[in-house]
């Protein structure tokens, strides 16, 4: 059979109800419809398999019924069992490893058979009775490109489109390339960036993207409807179908007008331009040079790894402590000529045998000078450890095992004291029973009360905050696809976009690899302008790869900074991409000014075999 390549055009209609003349951001409205979205594309790449029992002409008889959960329009891998697996020990035959050859989709679906065609076939192979089908292995390559807004309304397409792809690309089942992505790859395929929208175009592009479809987002009005088109689409122009979803009762995109928009960082921001076609969040970010919004500290040879911050000398003077995984140092402002800098103090060495999990800064004790609250992991046993700085060194004043403690902190500064029993044996999870609040009793900090938080909520990246006078008592808490939730009296609020963030494996000895828990690092809430409106500070690591064996591969990083509206977390601030990736951060006043800074722990360099490690702590302004 003849190498076929067609043209998938499958069709999800989400509506909203027009309201007011102007839209300037997508709300979690459309973070909801996104979901449904990304959820109805999933019955395309259903994961079912069978056999095709008959070839017929054009046509394949698989042996996939209606009670499987599979659609018209459903794409299936077409796959050839290939080479016999054998196990050189046993000499018994493991099976056949499958290897895709083509592409199927799903005409139609009876009782117990469904009618498809052949989509492609790689050259040389068909497809013939006795082939297996089913569903792609490993993830959907999504191509995501510009939406195309053909309404008369002025919709902010730039940050839906940046909510619809940070929640496709949240979902474990699609990889997605965004425009970024797209406007690389038709350079190298010789595309101008302004025709890569084009039909004809989508070809060249994927010879250098090889994404597995393409999808568009398209704006049309209809009958005081706003009606939100997903097309699939393959990189050749032939229609082999179409689908379509209408998805109604969910929250309408926000209007906002610009008086209602608070200015964020500079008061030389506007409000972003609408376009026909979408580009990255057009927030406003600035340099150091623009706005004197960023200072940082010397290049440090080491790797960091937590940081905190806090008075701890007792002069009411902030200073940060910088952790690498074993050691801390004491840092503090200072100015070198016209530029603010951070100048090391002291430091603690020598923990080479434990690694550093948790690290806060808080006067729990009441003596007016903040302690540093250290949690570490030695071989398989959490051990906390408490200092003091003391006329000029750091003084354990305290320590137990078997307990992880945090240090939160609210959005107007309070700090407070949190923890969770660990366990030492490898074949139970690491955490044990209900975070709790921690306090001082005079002799020692001891457990209090269990927080009134959700269940699925641990020790690690979580917070708690009054967000505003009608939502106190709320939970922020990271899932593993980097979005952080809003929980409260037990219900899901809000649930941001995903922001890659850094996080720790606490690999313990002679536990089971899979069994190894990764942490989620700080959530920081600050209050920020004239109306002391709570803001959400959150970093990004930027990069096409996950971790590989704890290996984070980033080519850069940025913050953000969402304000809360009453009900959502709306972006207002979004830095420009930086070198290196930041694996903690704390907000603070750490230059002692009377207003409040990010202040991350970057590394640069990595350590490894062949150069030494770099870091730099980072400050950015944030009003």
């Amino acid at each position: 059979m003849m190498k076929k390549i067609w043209f998938a055009w499958i069709v999800v209609i989400l509506t909203f109800q027009l309201s007011g003349t102007e839209f300037v951001h997508a709300s979690g409205g459309f973070t909801q419809q996104s979901e449904q979205l990304v959820e109805e594309l999933h019955k395309y790449f259903p994961q079912v398999s069978g056999t095709i029992v008959s070839v017929r002409d054009e046509k394949l008889f698989v042996d996939i019924g209606n009670s499987e959960p599979i659609i018209v329009g459903a794409q299936l891998a077409l796959l050839d069992e290939g080479i016999e697996i054998v196990d050189p020990k046993t000499k018994k035959v493991l099976g056949r490893y499958e290897e895709q050859i083509g592409t199927i989709q799903i005409l139609e679906i009876m009782e117990q058979f469904s009618v498809a065609k052949v989509l492609w076939t790689k050259p040389g192979t068909e497809a013939i009775q006795g082939n297996h089908v089913g569903g792609f292995s490993g993830k959907v390559k999504v191509a995501v490109l510009p939406i195309l807004n053909l309404t008369e309304e002025t919709v902010q397409t730039n940050l839906a489109y940046d909510l619809f792809v940070r929640t496709m690309a949240s979902d474990e089942r699609f990889a997605v390339f965004d425009e970024a992505d797209l406007k690389s790859a038709a350079v190298k395929a010789g595309v101008s960036p302004s025709d890569m929208t084009q039909k004809e175009a989508l070809a060249d592009i994927n010879d250098v993207l090889k994404a597995h479809t393409f999808l568009q987002l398209t704006l049309r009005p209809d009958a005081g409807n706003i009606l939100v088109q997903a097309l699939l689409l393959s990189d050749s122009g032939e229609n082999i179908g179409s689908a379509q979803e209408i998805v109604r009762e969910y929250a309408d995109l926000q209007p906002r007008t610009r008086s209602e928009k608070q200015p964020a960082i500079s008061q030389t921001e506007s409000a972003p331009q609408s376009q026909p076609f979408s580009e990255k969040p057009s927030t406003v970010s600035h340099t150091a040079t623009e706005q004197e919004a960023i200072w940082m500290s010397e290049i440090l040879k080491k790797r960091a790894h937590k940081i905190a911050s806090g008075d701890l000398t007792g002069n009411g003077k902030t200073e940060v402590v910088l952790a690498t995984r074993t050691d801390l140092e004491l840092f503090e402002h200072a100015a070198l000529g016209e530029k603010d800098s951070l100048r090391p103090l002291n430091k603690i060495e020598g923990f080479n045998d434990a690694f550093i999990l948790a690290l806060g800064i808080a006067d729990m004790n009441g003596n007016g000078r903040e302690e540093i609250f250290m949690t570490t992991l030695r071989s398989i046993t959490a051990e906390t450890r408490v200092f003091e700085y003391r006329s000029g060194t750091f003084e354990e004043i305290w320590r137990t095992k078997g307990t992880a403690l945090r240090v939160l902190r609210s959005p107007k500064g309070k700090k407070f004291l949190v923890g969770q029993s660990t366990t030492a044996s490898v074949t139970l999870g690491f955490l044990s029973g209900k975070v709790a609040e921690y306090a001082w009793d005079g002799n020692d900090y001891t457990r209090r009360k269990a927080l009134n938080i959700p269940g699925r909520v641990k020790l690690f990246g979580f917070t708690l905050a009054d967000l505003d006078q009608n939502t106190p008592n709320a939970t922020l808490y990271f899932d593993k696809y980097n979005r952080i939730n809003v929980f409260q009296g037990g219900e899901r609020i809000e649930r941001t976009g995903s922001y890659e963030g850094y996080w720790i494996p606490v690999e313990r000895e002679g536990e089971d690899e899979k069994n190894v828990l990764r942490i989620a690092g700080n959530i920081e809430l600050t209050t920020l302008g004239p109306e002391q409106q709570v803001h959400l500070v959150v970093f990004e690591n930027l990069s096409p790869f996950k971790f590989i064996q704890g290996l984070p591969l980033y080519s850069g990083s940025r913050i953000c900074v969402l304000k809360w509206t009453g009900t959502e977390f709306t972006q207002t601030f979004q830095s420009e991409e930086a070198d290196g990736y930041i694996v903690d951060y704390t907000v603070a006043d750490v230059d002692n000014d009377g207003q409040q800074e990010a202040v991350l722990a970057k590394v640069l360099k990595s350590d490894d075999l062949f150069r030494t490690p770099e870091s730099q702590i980072m400050v950015y302004e944030l009003e």
